[in-house]
This record gives structure tokens, sequence and C-alpha cells, in this order.
């Protein structure tokens, strides 16, 4: 099970190991990480930098220096978020296709679970600051391309032929789902994924089971599987007409 970790906690250990800086740069980390917490503890809408400055235990008029305002400072703890989510992925050493995607989900999913409290932010933050908006979308692009080539290098020429739009929205539509359960499940809490809650690496494998079957046309061996492996058995009934 993949050990995920919490980005306040990151940014206030941060913080700690900067004393000794100037001074600049360790007031800077103060404020991301006393942000990060105030929005895990707040969330996004009832931000304030009164909240933010009384938890950093510093002046008001400090983190002017630094900030326009909230939107600014929580904009610049989720830019750093998804940057230590790119950094943070481990390293997978396995050629096996389906296993590659297993452990990726187990990281994401992971992740995702420990800091739902700050993911919840990025609808707002998005429609608020049209530069974070500009940055998830790039961001998407580029992890799109990743998977893109990756599918690529499996399957040569044929995957390379395959028309690109095609293969890109497949991926941009696979993410979508997956964000909208991921979001359902750990930021709504929806009540009838409340038993997924607390089990991620059952979460990741579904995901990993139907991104598998999307992008690969072809079925898990059933002994790759734990909690879908039942999926696997199931036959159509009847012919085709």
């Amino acid at each position: 099970m993949v050990k995920a970790i919490r980005f306040s906690k990151v940014l206030t250990q941060q913080a700690v190991d900067l004393e000794g800086s100037p001074k600049r740069v360790v007031t800077h980390a103060r404020v991301l990480a006393a942000t990060a917490r105030q929005l895990e503890a707040v969330g996004y809408t009832s931000l304030t930098v009164k909240d933010i400055v009384s938890d950093a235990q510093m002046a008001r008029g400090t983190f002017y220096l630094y900030f326009e305002n909230c939107s600014f400072a929580a904009e610049a703890v989720m830019i750093a978020y998804f940057t230590f989510l790119s950094e943070g992925r481990p390293h997978i050493e396995t050629c096996d296709t389906f296993d590659r995607i297993l452990q990726s989900n187990l990281y994401y999913v992971s992740t995702y679970a420990r800091n739902a409290a700050l993911l919840a932010c990025i609808e707002p933050l998005s429609r608020e600051r049209s530069a974070f908006k500009r940055f998830r979308e790039k961001n998407n692009h580029n992890w799109c391309q990743r998977v893109i080539q990756d599918f690529e290098s499996h399957f040569a020429e044929a995957a390379q032929k395959a028309n690109t739009e095609v293969k890109t929205l497949l991926v941009w539509s696979m993410s979508a789902m997956v964000d909208e359960l991921l979001r359902e499940i750990y930021i709504s809490k929806s009540a009838r994924h409340k038993k997924l809650a607390k089990k991620p690496e059952q979460v990741a494998e579904l995901i990993s089971l139907a991104w598998f079957r999307a992008f690969y046309a072809q079925d898990v061996p059933a002994g790759k599987l734990k909690w879908t492996k039942s999926l696997t058995t199931i036959k159509r009934l009847g012919r085709d007409v």
C-alpha cells in the first residue's frame, strides 16, 4: 500500500527546514504552510487573511508583502501541491502494463484521499483565478501526452497510426470519469460510497481495471486482481444481432 502524505504537513516541515535561510524565504514558506492548514480546516470559500496570519503567528501586513489576497495564496499552495504530486510519483520498475497502471493509481488515489480538503478548492479557485485554470489545463495536457506516449510505446505502429484526436479524447474522458468518482467519494463524501472512502486500494484497482479495458481493449488476468476479480468472469449472454 502506498503511503500518502498530507501536503500541509509537507509545507509545514519545509518551513521548519528553511530556518536559517533568508528571512523572506522562511516567511513565504510559513505563509504557504498556514494557508494550506487553513484550507484544510475551513475550506476555500471561508478562507480569510485573518485566519492565515493568526495560524502563521505573524502580522497582517506581512501577508500582503507576499500575496495580494487569499486567492493568490491558495493558488500558490495548489500549484506547489500539483508539482509535489508529479515529482513524488513512485518509480515503477515493472514492465507489466496493468501493474504499472495499478501502481500509478494507488499513488494517485491514496494521495487524493489524504488531501481531499485541499483538492476541494480546485473548482472555486479555477473560477476566480484564470492563471490557475490555465496551469491546470497545461498540467493535464502534459499528463495526457505522457499517457499517449506510453500507449504508443507498448503497441508501436498500430497505436501510432490511430487518430490522435481519438486517443486524446479517450484519455481525457477516462480521466474526467476518474476525477468525478474520486470527488464523489472523498470530497462530496457520498453515502453510496461510504465504505470505499476507507479503502483506496479497492478504488485504485477498480479504476485500473476500467482504464486498462478502455485503453488497451483487453481484459486483465484474474490472478492480478483481488477485489474486482469477479468482473473478469462475467460473460455476455445470447448472440449479437
